[in-house]
């Protein structure tokens, strides 16, 4: 509806063209504003196109309304990179994806970090969105952080929409980074929000400067991936790499699974409480810490082979006592007499809330199927096994 001038400006001229000139900069000022918006949009669509060569894109969400996150990609499991304030010392969280929006929960692997980080293990659900390879990110930005060179840090709005801010390096330390913001300003709950230079992520956003909120901190990636890679390898023995939980009803073993006969190991259980074969009843089965790798062999309970589609191991670590396996080989054998032919049947990392899935298309026939352990969460720990399921 257009607005009508003030009734003495329709007698005046002059009054009648500067009500129309202020009518004129009141547009031009509004459209402005929306091509602004519409530009910074744009920008984070380039700047999440540009890092979505090679090893995946470069996913930012929301982490509890209080902050943002790097998810990715590690052998089969995602993973949240986050700065430790923004956990806010919370155990988990929920976390969310730009639009289209999609939610997920996470759990805090508590480590102590010589850093403002935290790495955090993604609940199932996010595996399309969690695509950013852990392996592609870089080992060293030394020859992208030169102090000028142009920086898009880029972060989640509460409105779903991902936003692109210009910023230009100023500092450049061995640990951290400073960049300046070109325009705009940096609201609460940037934290955790990522850099990229040239299409490469090169830091997460850990302070911004007061009271201007022009000057951002960032941590450096190389450094990032440099602390969290002896956590996700598992290759420190004083580091606790394990998910607090609960043995619940859904942890229980099914009772739908293929019959076993029998359940052989390798190694020698912890005590005959904890038996290798106590797996063929519903568990669970203890290791020794430092016995890996342990192989493990099952008889299916049938007078002839049968199609095997799926395979589930299920490990409780309770209150940290007891080690999660991390990765595992499977391979099945139609014959019993453990002289014929083993097929591959699947190979993955068990996530560190201990239950994982493997399945198989091809559904192959099956009297043996033997399960190779190769790592744990946590190396210092006894090996827990609660469950074996074929189906």
């Amino acid at each position: 509806m257009q607005t009508l001038p003030p009734r003495d400006a329709r007698k005046n001229p002059d009054r009648r063209m500067e009500h129309s000139m202020r009518d004129h900069h009141k547009r031009e000022s509004r459209r402005s504003a929306v091509i602004r918006g519409a530009v910074r949009t744009v920008a984070a669509a380039f700047a999440f196109l540009a890092v979505s060569a090679g090893g995946g894109s470069a996913e930012v969400v929301q982490v509890d309304d209080t902050g943002q996150g790097l998810i990715v990609t590690h052998r089969g499991n995602c993973f949240l990179v986050l700065p430790e304030h923004v956990s806010a010392g919370s155990s988990t969280f929920q976390i969310v994806t730009s639009n289209p929006a999609t939610y997920g929960d996470a759990a805090v692997m508590p480590f102590r970090s010589a850093n403002d980080v935290k790495l955090a293990y993604v609940s199932p659900g996010l595996e399309n969105r969690c695509t950013q390879s852990w392996d592609s990110l870089p080992d060293t930005v030394d020859h992208l952080l030169r102090p000028g060179a142009p920086v898009v840090l880029t972060r989640v709005m509460s409105s779903g929409l991902m936003e692109g801010l210009d910023l230009v390096v100023r500092d450049v330390g061995l640990v951290t980074f400073t960049a300046i913001l070109k325009g705009g300003d940096v609201y609460q709950g940037t934290s955790g929000a990522i850099a990229t230079v040239e299409g490469e992520v090169v830091g997460i956003a850990i302070n911004v400067s007061q009271p201007d909120d022009t000057l951002v901190e960032f941590l450096r990636i190389d450094q990032i991936k440099a602390e969290l890679k002896r956590i996700l390898d598992a290759q420190a023995n004083t580091v606790a790499t394990r998910i607090e939980q609960e043995a619940t009803a859904s942890q229980a073993c099914e009772p739908d699974a293929l019959p076993l006969r029998s359940v052989t190991c390798d190694r020698p259980a912890a005590s005959a409480e904890h038996a290798c074969s106590r797996l063929a009843s519903g568990g669970p089965a203890v290791f020794d810490a430092g016995t890996l790798p342990i192989t493990i062999e099952v008889e299916i309970d049938a007078d002839a082979p049968v199609a095997v589609s799926s395979l589930t191991l299920k490990s409780v670590a309770g209150s940290g006592a007891y080690a999660v396996p991390k990765s595992i080989r499977a391979e099945v054998s139609p014959r019993a007499d453990r002289r014929g032919y083993w097929g591959m049947f699947g190979a993955a990392d068990v996530p560190p809330t201990g239950y994982l899935t493997l399945t198989n298309g091809s559904a192959p026939n099956a009297r043996l199927a033997r399960v190779v352990i190769s790592s744990a969460w946590a190396s210092d720990k006894p090996l827990r096994i609660d469950c074996l399921l074929l189906r």
